[in-house]
């Protein structure tokens, strides 16, 4: 077994409508016990000192995730109806309130910038139907069923903390199922409108796209073809600044969600690669991470033909034990905070696709 398996591995496609951060703990707790196991039945002295070192970091992480989970279980089974009250809040204010507010803000020229009246009315109507749609059915459905939520959410605390928070995480991504749909409507309009323009801009230059050489040719347009193309080309540039805004504010929307649902993994694995274990041996017990020694000369410069040399132990830092985390934190920054998802928007492609 490999440094950081209990990490469970995502690829940059988690997005809110994949809620099986729950299924994925649920392997890696198996991985973790299936391991303490197997290493309990062999004799103590017939693996070398890194197996054992590994061994019971295992079983350090699995206790104190379970003790961790079980003070928020704990909490929440006897915080009930305080939690129900914050649930139902934060959903009414940033799942109803807010989105319904940007898309006001929009309706009425962000910025100062004089939108196309006609077409920002389409828009915010379309949007705010679905924003007070969905917040209804996720009310009703959720409001009823939410003391029994909280007590789930408990119980799955006292099986670790990790449990919890993926349960969590889970939760959150249906509750934010609309934010996704707004991503990929303005997204659409965007990327259609987007190509129809290259399209026109091409047609008014008298040059067309050859998609089976991948390069721009000359074309042979009539007058007639320019002058609609034209024509119309001026209509969608007026149009453009409209479809910009939208799909710039709820694509900056999408990836605070998406990045927030990175750093919600970032956190569970965390808690499968905290190495505990070595932190307390290492600080009572530091002999026990003996790795060689280090020579060190003095010179005199009284007598140049004098050096003392001295011998040091070298004992393990505590920035060994943190591996696994600092490739937690570069998988973080390199699916979700990085260029390529700049690049993604401003060509209007998928953020959560490779």
């Amino acid at each position: 077994m490999q440094r950081g398996e209990w990490a469970y591995d995502k690829s940059p496609c988690l997005t809110l409508f994949k809620v099986d951060n729950l299924i994925n703990q649920f392997k890696t707790r198996y991985n973790q016990i299936d391991y303490i196991l197997k290493g309990y039945q062999l004799e103590p002295n017939s693996y070398c000192y890194s197996t054992q070192f590994k061994y019971w970091s295992t079983i350090y992480i699995v206790l104190f995730d379970i003790l961790s989970g079980s003070i928020v279980g704990y909490y929440l089974n006897h915080n009930k109806e305080y939690a129900e009250r914050f649930i139902v809040k934060v959903i009414r204010d940033y799942t109803l309130k807010l989105p319904q507010k940007i898309v006001s803000w929009l309706k009425e020229y962000p910025v100062g910038l004089k939108l196309n009246s006609k077409l920002a009315y389409f828009l915010s109507r379309l949007f705010s139907w679905s924003i007070i749609n969905w917040n209804s059915l996720l009310l009703t459905t959720l409001k009823p069923h939410c003391p029994d939520l909280i007590g789930l959410i408990g119980f799955f605390g006292f099986i670790g903390l990790s449990f919890c928070l993926s349960l969590s995480c889970d939760i959150l991504s249906v509750s934010l199922l609309h934010t996704h749909w707004f991503y990929l409507v303005a997204r659409k309009i965007f990327y259609w409108h987007q190509a129809v323009l290259i399209s026109l801009y091409y047609l008014f230059l008298g040059k067309k796209w050859n998609p089976l050489r991948q390069r721009v040719d000359l074309g042979d347009y009539r007058s007639g073809h320019i002058i609609i193309g034209s024509i119309l080309f001026t209509f969608l540039i007026f149009l453009f600044p409209s479809i910009l805004i939208y799909y710039t504010t709820f694509t900056l929307g999408w990836v605070l969600i998406y990045c927030s649902q990175g750093v919600f993994i970032f956190f569970i694995n965390c808690l499968n690669l905290l190495p505990v274990w070595g932190y307390l041996a290492r600080f009572y017990h530091p002999q026990k991470f003996y790795t060689g020694i280090k020579l060190k000369y003095t010179i005199n410069l009284l007598d140049l033909y004098y050096t003392r040399c001295s011998i040091e132990s070298n004992y393990g830092k505590y920035y060994y034990f943190n591996q696994d985390l600092v490739n937690n934190l570069s998988y973080l920054k390199s699916n979700y905070f990085s260029v390529a998802l700049i690049k993604k928007y401003i060509r209007g492609d998928l953020i959560f696709k490779k």
